[in-house]
């Protein structure tokens, strides 16, 4: 990959409810990249007699990092996408979440 990508959410554990995901990306010659498209899909999968919950949330440059608010409304495993568009290339960085 080009990037390095260090992602915090500021509840630590993530708590159910309004939670803040900051994203700070490095390119391959170590500068912080402010000049991307970033966003974050969201989800959980599907458990016994719930639908699947899916989301997307657009970022905000604040200084040298990306930041958006994320919603969780139930404790549990949930899996993230963070989608990085520099110059129309397209990079993913995937992760799970374990909310309390």
């Amino acid at each position: 990959k080009s990037y390095t990508v260090h992602v915090t959410i500021n509840n630590n554990p993530p708590a159910v409810g309004e939670n803040r995901i900051t994203i700070g990306i490095v390119d391959a010659a170590g500068q912080p990249v402010t000049d991307a498209l970033v966003r974050v899909d969201y989800g959980m999968p599907a458990q016994s007699g719930k639908e699947a919950t899916n989301s997307r949330s657009e970022t905000l440059l604040k200084g040298t990092t990306y930041v958006t608010p994320i919603n969780f409304h139930m404790a549990g495993a949930w899996k993230f996408a963070v989608y990085i568009n520099r110059g129309g290339k397209i990079e993913r960085v995937a992760f799970s979440v374990d909310v309390k």
